[in-house]
Parts: C-alpha cells; structure tokens; sequence
C-alpha cells in the first residue's frame, strides 16, 4: 500500500484534436512520482468501481480500458484498492486497476489531503474488511519463494498469516474502522526473489493476529482466527 500525504497536482490540457472536442483544463495527481488520476475534475465519483485514469483523446469515461479504483473511507484516510473482478471477458477488462494499483494494491489518501483535490467527493461507502483483504493479497509474493522470518520458524509465520485470512474471512461485509501505526509486534518474512525481498502480512498483539498494511498501518484488530 502507498500512503499519499504529499501529493503533486499538476494543472494541464489534453490534446482533444482528433475528437473534436474544446480542449478542458484537468487537474493531473502523482504520489511518489507515479500517477494517481489525470483528470480530477471530470472522474464520474459514483461509478462503481470509479475509472480515475480517463482517455486522453476525449476524457469519456469507458473509452479507455482500465484505469479503475475502488473507492471508499477508511477512518481518516481515503482507500483506493483493486476492484473486484467483473462478469465476463468486458467487464474483467473494464475492470482493470490502475497501473500504481497493480504495483502497490492500495492507496491510502488523508482525509485532510483529500479534501483540497478538486471536483472530489466528502460523501463514500465505508471500507469493509473484503476491500481490506483485496490490498492485503495484493501485496503478497509468492509463498513458495520465502526463506526466512524473524519469527523464527516460517511454518509459524505462516500460521499467523492464515490467522489474518480467517479474519478476513469471517465477515467480508464488515466495516472496518481505520487505521492505526504500526508499533512492535510486525512479522516480517524474507524472500528469495528478485521482485519481493519482504512482507509484513501481520502484526502479533496480545494473544491474537492484526493484518498489517504497506508495512506501516495495522486495521486496530486482533483475531486469534475465528473472526
């Protein structure tokens, strides 16, 4: 998960010249240099899932494949994560990620940085735990190519992991209520792989297991599995 909290907004016209078209003033959005949205002002908010990267030859939404979020509130932050496969080959396409979405998971926006974009809603869904698990997942490399952990044993490890997945599980619908810093207790896992080198899918708290999110955040949940 990328954490947004300094955003660039970039002021900038696109060339409508082969549709015709008066060319609009948009407003582009990068976190960490990779971007966000490219035309804050003319994102259709109430689609679901929202398409944030629009076509730069006509800015109709659907005209370009993919670019697709979903939306929603997580406590104080904004949370943009994968959206859910579509009904069919169309939609599976429609229903691409962004491009920064399929190399982060998710994206976590200040409710405060949020509210100085323009043209962007005050008013969304809650995030319930399945929007969680679809950033969680999103951000897993491949089991077989870990090696080690600090916990010691990585059949431990992994149990804790799947702690956190029954969680998940238990109640997709449930809606969860921020987010909160990660303090001791991470598990990280080490891998042997030339795009993953490791991943923090859980925190210990007590007796019980709390997912763990872009390394930093914990959801303020523990869960010994059974929900």
């Amino acid at each position: 998960m990328l954490l947004c909290d300094a955003p660039e907004l970039v002021r900038w016209r696109p060339d409508f010249s082969s549709s015709g078209q008066p060319e609009p003033e948009w407003t582009r959005v990068r976190c960490a240099g990779e971007e966000v949205a490219n035309a804050l002002e003319w994102i259709e908010w109430d689609e679901r899932p929202v398409q944030v990267v629009l076509c730069e030859q006509c800015g109709v939404t659907g005209c370009a494949v993919g670019g697709r979020a979903h939306v929603t509130r997580l406590g104080e932050y904004v949370l943009w994560t994968v959206p859910e496969p579509g009904d069919g080959e169309l939609d599976e396409r429609e229903h691409q990620p962004t491009v920064l979405l399929r190399r982060h998971g998710a994206l976590a926006i200040p409710v405060d940085v949020w509210s100085r974009w323009p043209g962007v809603p005050t008013a969304l869904e809650p995030t319930r735990r399945r929007d969680l698990h679809a950033a969680w997942q999103a951000s897993a490399p491949p089991r077989a190519d870990a090696f080690a952990t600090d916990l010691g044993a990585l059949d431990d490890a992994f149990a804790a992991v799947e702690a956190a997945e029954r969680w998940f599980a238990a109640d997709p619908d449930a809606e969860v209520e921020g987010l909160v810093p990660l303090g001791e207790g991470g598990v990280t896992i080490f891998y042997d792989s030339p795009r993953f080198t490791e991943w923090t899918p859980v925190a210990l708290v007590g007796d019980g297991v709390t997912p763990v999110l872009g390394s930093r955040f914990t959801v303020g949940v523990t869960s010994s599995g059974s929900g």
